[in-house]
């Protein structure tokens, strides 16, 4: 299913980025390049 395959991977990007933004807010950016 796309839809979910796509719904999840949002899901998981975003939880990723928190993450990121409570460990380093500098690697926030690098990610995202």
């Amino acid at each position: 299913d796309v839809e979910r395959q796509v719904l999840s991977r949002a899901v998981g990007a975003h939880l990723e980025h928190r993450i990121l933004i409570y460990n380093n807010r500098t690697v926030v950016f690098s990610a995202e390049h």
